[in-house]
C-alpha cells in the first residue's frame, strides 16, 4: 500500500474581509450562568450564515435536551474571515471578554497556524476547526489542543500522485502561491517531497510568487522555465493568482515554441469562477485536459447521517435568500458536529454551570476523544445528529457513547485528526470558451488498522 504523503488541490473562495460582524445570534444580554462557546468562522459578509445557523441548531438540540447537566450552551459568533491576523484576534478576543470554554473553528488554515502558535498553549482552549486542511496543522499542535473535523490534505496524496504518474509524468513543475500563504506552500511542499519519493529520483521543480500578486507573474514563470525541462505542471494557487499563473504558463510556453502536447499533464486547483478569473483566453488551451482532486458530497459509507441530517437542516433553514457565496460554504456540517462534540466531551465530564472555565477546558479536553469513538468501549452506545437526550440517558445509566455526526463517522487519531474522505478525480474540456470540469473517477479514503487505504468509488454529484 502506498503512503498517503501527497495534497489534493481543492480550495474554497478566499476570504480577506477585514472586519467582523456582531451576529444577532450572539445574545447582547448574556446568561452569567450559560456555558459560552466560541465560533470562529469565516461568514462572508453574513452574520448568520450557513455555518452559523449550524451552530444554532446544534446548541438548540442541545439546550432542548437540557443542556449540559442542567445549563445551556451559548454560542459567541465572531467572524474569523480567512484571515492570518483577523482569526487569532477574534479567538483572544472571545477568550478574554467572554470566557469561552472551548472553540469551533476556524475555517481556514492560515487563521489556524496562527491560533495554534499564538494562544492555544498560552489559554488551554480545545479547538475544533472545521475545513482546516493544511498538512502541517497536524504536527504543529504538541498540546494537544487543537482537532479538525475535515481530513487534511495529506490523506488525499495518492489519489493525486498516482494520477500524476499515471499520465507519464516523469518531470514534475510546480508552481504555487508563498509568502504567509500556509495552506498552498504545504500543499506545493508535499507534492514536490511525494512526487519524488513515488519516481525514486529528484523529478520535479518548484517555484513561488508572491501571495499578494494577481495578475503580472512574468518573473516567476520565467524562473520555471529556466530551472529545467518537464513534462508536466501543477499550478497551486487561489482563484484569480492560479489562472492568472495559467495564463502566463501558456503565453510562456508559445514565446519557447512549446506546444500543449508537449505536456503529458497539468494540475490545477479546482476553483468556481476560474472562467471569470482572467481576461485571456490563451490559458483556455493549456487548461484542456487538466485534472484537480476535489471532495464531493459524503457517501452513505463515509457519512451515513448526512443525508437525513441535510434534509432537517433544510427543512429548518430553507435559506431561499441566500447569495451564491454563501450557498456554497460548506463547512456546515463540520460546525454542527464540532458543536455536538464539545457539548458532549462536557456532559461526560461532569460539567455544571458551577464549573469553572478552566476545569471545563481540562474536562473537555480528558473527554473529546473518547466521545468521538476513538477510545469508545465496544458497547458504547451511538449517538447521531439530534440525539443529545440519548447521550444524557446513557452517561446517567453509567453507559458509555460514540458519537458519529452529520460530516462523517468520526474517530479521532492520535493528533486530533479524521482519516476519511470521498474524492473525486476531475478532468476539464473546453465547451464554449469555457472551462467545465467534470468528474472523471471516484475515490474513497479510509483508515485501516495498518494506516490508511483507498478504493474506486463512484462519481457523486
Amino acid at each position: 500500500m502506498k503512503p498517503l504523503c501527497v495534497v489534493a488541490i481543492l480550495i474554497q473562495s478566499l476570504c480577506l474581509s477585514s472586519c467582523y460582524y456582531e451576529s444577532n445570534l450572539t445574545s447582547h444580554s448574556l446568561d452569567e450562568n450559560s456555558i459560552k462557546l466560541g465560533i470562529a468562522q469565516a461568514l462572508r459578509g453574513n452574520p448568520i450564515n450557513i455555518q452559523g445557523q449550524a451552530a444554532t441548531m446544534a446548541v438548540d438540540e442541545i439546550n432542548a435536551a437540557g443542556g449540559i447537566n442542567g445549563a445551556n450552551i451559548e454560542l459567541i459568533i465572531r467572524d474569523s474571515g480567512c484571515s492570518s491576523s483577523i482569526a487569532p484576534d477574534e479567538v483572544q478576543r472571545m477568550i478574554d471578554d467572554y470566557q469561552v470554554v472551548a472553540i469551533v473553528g476556524p475555517t481556514c488554515s492560515s487563521g489556524a497556524k496562527v491560533i495554534i502558535s499564538d494562544i492555544l498553549s498560552n489559554e488551554n482552549v480545545p479547538t475544533m476547526g472545521t475545513t482546516t486542511t493544511a498538512p502541517d496543522l497536524t504536527t504543529l499542535d504538541t498540546n494537544g489542543l487543537f482537532y479538525r473535523l475535515r481530513t487534511s490534505d495529506l490523506v488525499q496524496i495518492s489519489t493525486l500522485v498516482e494520477e500524476i504518474i499515471s499520465d507519464g509524468v516523469t518531470q514534475l513543475a510546480i508552481i504555487h502561491r508563498g509568502g504567509n500563504d500556509v495552506f498552498n506552500i504545504a500543499i506545493a511542499q508535499g507534492l514536490m517531497t511525494q512526487f519524488n519519493a513515488q519516481i525514486g529520483t529528484q523529478g520535479s521543480i518548484i517555484v513561488d510568487y508572491p501571495e499578494a500578486s494577481l495578475t503580472d507573474f512574468h518573473v516567476e514563470v520565467n524562473e520555471l522555465f529556466d530551472a529545467g525541462s518537464f513534462d508536466g505542471i501543477a499550478i497551486i494557487g487561489f482563484p484569480t493568482d492560479s489562472t492568472g499563473v495559467a495564463a502566463a504558463v501558456a503565453l510562456e510556453m508559445s514565446n519557447r515554441g512549446m506546444a500543449r502536447s508537449d505536456l503529458n499533464g497539468v494540475y490545477i486547483n479546482l476553483i468556481p469562477g476560474i472562467n471569470d478569473s482572467v481576461l485571456l483566453p490563451i490559458y483556455l488551451e493549456l487548461l484542456t485536459g487538466s485534472k484537480s482532486i476535489r471532495f464531493s458530497e459524503p457517501s452513505a459509507l463515509t457519512a451515513p447521517n448526512f443525508g437525513r441530517w441535510l434534509m432537517d437542516f433544510n427543512a429548518l433553514y430553507p435559506n431561499k435568500n441566500f447569495t451564491l457565496l454563501n450557498e456554497d460554504n460548506t463547512g456546515k456540517q463540520y460546525t454542527y458536529d464540532g458543536v455536538y462534540l464539545m457539548a458532549l466531551a462536557m456532559l461526560q465530564g461532569g460539567v455544571t454551570q458551577e464549573t469553572s472555565v478552566a476545569d471545563t477546558r481540562s474536562l473537555i479536553l480528558a473527554n473529546l476523544t473518547q466521545v468521538s469513538g476513538s477510545a469508545a468501549l465496544m458497547d458504547a452506545v451511538e449517538i447521531k445528529p439530534g440525539e443529545f437526550a440519548l447521550a444524557i440517558t446513557t452517561l446517567a445509566s453509567g453507559g458509555t457513547i460514540n458519537y458519529n455526526g452529520a460530516s462523517g463517522l468520526i474517530d479521532f487519531d492520535e493528533f486530533g485528526d479524521v482519516n476519511y474522505a470521498d474524492l473525486q478525480v476531475m478532468e476539464a474540456v473546453k465547451e464554449n470558451q469555457k472551462i467545465i470540469y467534470s468528474c472523471l473517477r471516484g475515490v474513497r479514503i479510509f483508515a485501516t488498522p495498518q494506516g490508511f487505504d483507498s478504493e474506486a468509488a463512484a462519481c457523486l454529484p
